[in-house]
C-alpha cells in the first residue's frame, strides 16, 4: 500500500492542447473574462491540479478513480472544475482568485451542458 500524495499524476498532466480548450471556454464567457486578465500558464495548471489529487489522496471520500483518469480524455469543463477545487489549497489570493473566477464558468457552462443534454433526450422519446 502506497502512502496518500506519493502516487504519480502525469496522466493527469494537461498539454497545450486541453489548456487551449479550457482557455476558449473561459473566452466564451464574456461576463467573466473581465476577472481572468491572463490565462494562466500550463505550468500553473497543472500544479493546481497536481495540488488538487494531492489533497485528495489524503481524504477518505475520494471522489476521483486517480489511476484510470486520463486527462487528454477528460472534457475541458470537468478540468476546469479540477483546477477550481485545487486552487482552494494554494495559499496565494491570486490563485484562489483565479478558482472563483473559474467556478463561475464551470457553473455556467456545465449548466449549458446539462440543459442541451435534456434537450437531446426529451426530442429522442
Amino acid at each position: 500500500m502506497s502512502m496518500p500524495g506519493c502516487q504519480s499524476y502525469e496522466s493527469q498532466s494537461i498539454d497545450a492542447r486541453l489548456r487551449d480548450r479550457m482557455f476558449y471556454l473561459v473566452c466564451n464567457m464574456n461576463k467573466f473574462t473581465q476577472g481572468v486578465p491572463d490565462f494562466p500558464s500550463l505550468e500553473i495548471l497543472n500544479h493546481v491540479i497536481k495540488a488538487f489529487f494531492v489533497k485528495q489522496s489524503y481524504q477518505i471520500d475520494n471522489w476521483i478513480h486517480v489511476p484510470t483518469l486520463s486527462a487528454a480524455d477528460s472534457h475541458p469543463e470537468f478540468l476546469l472544475a479540477l483546477v477550481t477545487a485545487g486552487s482552494t489549497v494554494i495559499s496565494v489570493p491570486a490563485i484562489w482568485k483565479m478558482g472563483l473566477v473559474l467556478q463561475d464558468v464551470v457553473r455556467v457552462t456545465l449548466g449549458d451542458l446539462v440543459g442541451g443534454l435534456k434537450c437531446e433526450i426529451s426530442s429522442t422519446h
